[in-house]
């Protein structure tokens, strides 16, 4: 995703199924890595499910544009986290 606030939001392949990823990122001087993998978020609460835990808040926080952080605003338009409560179900 480039860094202006209205740049086209694409997803190349589908969001279903399992699919590894790696990227580099270059800013301010720094590099930092990312890998892992992308999977849906029906995925993360069948794992949740299967271990006994039942989702009772889910969050969507959008990031704040402030001043100091005016290169945020291109990431106000998708979710960047996901807060769960997620308290074990009653034996």
């Amino acid at each position: 995703m480039g860094q202006e606030a209205d740049v086209a939001f694409v997803v190349h392949d589908s969001y279903f199924g399992r699919k590894r990823f790696e990227a580099v990122a270059d800013r301010y001087a720094l590099q930092m890595h990312f890998a892992g993998w992308s999977q849906p978020l029906e995925n993360y609460m069948a794992a949740l499910e299967g271990a006994g835990f039942a989702i009772s808040a889910l969050r969507e926080p959008i990031a704040a544009v402030t001043a100091a952080f005016t290169h945020w605003e291109h990431w106000t338009r998708i979710p960047l986290f996901l807060w769960l409560k997620a308290p074990p179900l009653p034996l």
